[in-house]
């Protein structure tokens, strides 16, 4: 036993460190210097209630490599049902400190090396010595813990959805530009890019506001979204990026409004606990882009205690314009700035309560639009900036009770921003447009497990919406023009939720449901006030049953919904072929996925293969229509949107990974959409081809790497009546289309040493090629590096 205030002198010097670091950091942004003083004052007292805590029991570990005998640095571990976490520091060592005597469970876990789950009976008076060796792994599919799925993390070979991944080091070694393409070759995902800091994921053949984006558990698809793809995705920052996880075909009862094609979700890097005393450590990575079309740097700082722990980051990119394969040449306007910082702080009050504050904030400068310049006559079409930022505090409980075994409850604000500006070509006039989108929103998780056999996540979600619209021309004067969007248009989502899952003997179950009411009102200048509450309710089943200790069956069923949102419900008034009046009437769109597959892991092979149709109702579609009675106003035919029409998505998804040598990795996927609208007879919009990846990667236990990946595409001459006057797909369909990426690297440790670097050839056949549905061909032949130092 020691003293509460022990710790109080290395928390002056944390203290010191940290509010030096915030400073540089807030310079970096740009933070307003009250805004810096209020911060400052308010770290200072979470520092100090948060540094002193008193010591109980103590466990002390040793992690060491178990091929190389070496220690395993920078490993997470946690004590399973409590909010006490920690790393290994640089000799492998950690220690917990603050936990009553008991039993307990070490889950110890490290990229590249398999998760361990470590038991132990902690005594008191006696500390308690834990030594472990790692494994390194070659095979990722199927081991892996995901959380996407079921709200809190599970083995992947032991759930019974469908959910895809890359860790951190995956996405470290791809150095790429954006997170969309940081996603490229994830089974069950297509990638769609209207310009390079404009692309968006489509999601078994649906995108946009029919599949739903996560960042944190928190919402980043907006109401502003349409059901083509959707371009904020590119305002995270990949270096940002800890995992990335898609559950396809599922997560409207988990997740919510808009997740029919399923949920994607990113999650940012946390900073971790120190071992003892006062840690630093930071890093800085540049990357780099042959052609002038990338410049990018990032620097990091973390500054930590066994109480607090710090993560800021800054980053500046420069990106120039696309060269193009097979000599198309450059691709112009695509050149734009970005720039962003973050922040995360974690701060821990005894073994179960633990609080999490973050700030990011990312914009795309002189972004332009490069759809329509190329394909729609504007001399000029940009957003300066494009900006997101989200705020966001959560606070863990873990308590005692089966009934309330964990509460997290979660409070954000999420802002977007797009400030664009517009010229025909051939008039003088500019028009600007100035739309701004401020988000709150609240989750409450409450996890139970009343048997060991049975989990339940239940909860609440709630999201307000509020939208300002602006817009004028610039000629010889300034004049007001009516704004993109209903100005002050306002959107309520309220939800009720509970996911359980059950184990029978062999068969694991999952089942839940969730309610939705959702409210949207628009003050409209021609139709007055309009409200609409349209209510959902969904539901999922699914099920997984072991054929053997290697093969597990797995089959489910899941609903899905989404709301008319502020795209649909705000764009009243005079188009092309008429004018479009409120429908009042206007209900949600309706999914219903099944599928059945199988997932394989062993030490020799991993994979899957699953078969799925959704069917998809009440598609919302604008046709003729009576307003108050009338066919027309205004002397135009009136046009409402309502809930008509229907359509199924089937396909296969299939992924294997199999070691070839001891070091040797053969890995790859393909997947096969095939979409059709019942009412037209005709095939949906932006379904994209049969598409896949096939790699060789070479793992080396000294830290040397290489990889060569093949990313191919077969034609799609399937094409909906939309998309032959869709300019930016070809009359007769996307053509095929083979890409050949090659890269070498080298990190200075295994596990995370102080340097990493790598180096690639992107598109060595210089194929000129474009993805089904882009407006944007892909990169030509160039050499892509990225280097980071760690200290």
């Amino acid at each position: 036993m020691y003293e509460c205030f022990a710790g109080f002198g290395e928390f002056v010097h944390f203290y010191a460190l940290a509010c030096l670091g915030l400073h540089l950091w807030a310079v970096a942004v740009g933070f307003d210097q009250l805004y810096m003083k209020k911060i400052t004052f308010a770290l200072f007292s979470l520092f100090l209630l948060f540094s002193f805590i008193g010591r109980a029991q103590y466990i002390e570990g040793q992690l060491t490599d178990k091929h190389r005998q070496k220690p395993v640095r920078f490993a997470q571990i946690e004590v399973l049902n409590t909010a006490i976490t920690t790393s290994s520091d640089r000799q492998g060592r950690f220690t917990i400190r603050g936990l009553p005597a008991g039993s307990y469970t070490l889950r110890i876990s490290h990229e590249g090396y398999h998760p361990v789950d470590y038991p132990l009976d902690l005594m008191y008076d006696e500390p308690t010595q834990v030594k472990v060796c790692l494994k390194q792994k070659l095979l990722h599919l199927n081991d892996q813990l995901v959380q996407t799925a079921r709200r809190y993390e599970r083995d992947a070979f032991y759930s019974s959805e469908s959910v895809s991944a890359y860790e951190q080091r995956q996405l470290e070694q791809q150095a790429a530009r954006s997170t969309p393409e940081a996603l490229q070759g994830l089974t069950g995902m297509w990638l769609q890019q209207a310009s390079l800091g404009m692309g968006a994921p489509v999601i078994r053949g649906l995108s946009g506001s029919r599949s739903l984006i996560l960042i944190d558990g928190i919402r980043l698809s907006t109401p502003l979204a349409s059901p083509a793809p959707f371009s904020f995705l590119s305002t995270v920052d990949p270096a940002q990026l800890s995992r990335v996880e898609l559950l396809r075909g599922s997560g409207a009862t988990q997740y919510g409004n808009g997740a029919m094609g399923g949920v994607l979700q990113l999650f940012t890097r946390t900073p971790s606990y120190s071992r003892q005393g006062v840690e630093v450590h930071g890093s800085w990575q540049g990357k780099w882009l042959s052609r002038g079309m990338e410049l990018g740097n990032r620097a990091s700082l973390q500054i930590s205690t066994p109480a607090v722990a710090v993560l800021g980051g800054f980053s500046y990119s420069e990106f120039g314009h696309l060269m193009a394969g097979n000599g198309r040449g450059s691709r112009q306007p695509t050149a734009y700035l970005q720039r962003g910082g973050d922040l995360k702080a974690r701060f821990r009050l005894g073994s179960r309560h633990q609080l999490t504050l973050a700030y990011q904030q990312q914009a795309l400068l002189d972004l332009p639009h490069y759809e329509q310049v190329a394909f729609h006559n504007y001399s000029q079409y940009q957003s300066d900036p494009l900006k997101r930022q989200l705020a966001y505090a959560r606070w863990e409980s873990h308590l005692a009770s089966k009934w309330l075994r964990k509460i997290q409850f979660t409070g954000s604000y999420q802002d977007f921003y797009d400030n664009r500006s517009q010229q025909m070509s051939g008039r003088e006039e500019l028009q600007r447009f100035r739309n701004q989108l401020n988000s709150w929103g609240a989750v409450l998780e409450i996890h139970s497990q009343p048997i060991p056999q049975w989990n339940i996540v239940s909860g609440i979600e709630y999201y307000h919406d509020e939208l300002k619209s602006e817009a004028w021309q610039i000629g010889q004067e300034v004049s007001p023009l009516s704004p993109e969007y209903a100005d002050g248009a306002r959107t309520d989502n309220l939800s009720f939720f509970s996911v359980h899952t059950l184990d029978i003997l062999k068969l694991r179950l999952s089942f839940g449901g969730r309610a939705n009411v959702f409210a949207l009102g628009v003050d409209d200048p021609g139709f007055g006030m309009v409200n609409f509450t349209p209510k959902a309710f969904t539901s999922n089943f699914s099920a997984l049953y072991p054929l053997s200790r290697h093969f597990h069956m797995v089959a489910s069923l899941n609903s899905g919904y989404r709301m008319p949102n502020m795209y649909e419900l705000s764009q009243w008034g005079a188009f092309d072929g008429g004018i479009e009046a409120p429908n009042k009437l206007l209900g949600h769109e309706k999914s219903f996925t099944s599928e059945i597959g199988i997932k394989a892991k062993s030490g020799r092979y991993a994979g899957s293969i699953v078969l799925y149709r959704s069917r998809l109702t009440d598609l919302m579609e604008r046709i003729p229509a009576l307003y108050q009675g009338y066919a027309y106003l205004q002397g135009a035919r009136v046009y409402q949107r309502v809930n008509l029409s229907q359509a199924f998505v089937q396909g296969i998804e299939a992924e294997l990974e199999l070691p070839l040598f001891e070091r040797v990795l053969i890995y790859g996927n393909v997947n096969y959409t095939y979409g059709n609208e019942v009412n037209a007879a005709a095939p949906m919009s932006y379904i994209p081809p049969l598409h896949g990846k096939a790699g060789l990667r070479y793992q080396d236990r000294k830290g040397f790497w290489s990889k060569a990946e093949w990313f191919y595409a077969a034609d799609q001459d399937r094409i909906s009546p939309e998309d032959a006057a869709n300019p930016l797909i070809p009359e007769s369909g996307s053509p095929a289309w083979q890409v050949v990426n090659v890269f070498v690297g080298y990190d200075v440790g295994y596990d995370f040493g102080w340097c990493s670097a790598s180096l690639g050839v992107l598109n060595l056949l210089n194929e000129g090629y474009r993805m089904h549905g882009s407006a944007l061909d892909g990169y030509g032949r160039s050499v892509r590096a990225s280097l980071k130092l760690r200290f």
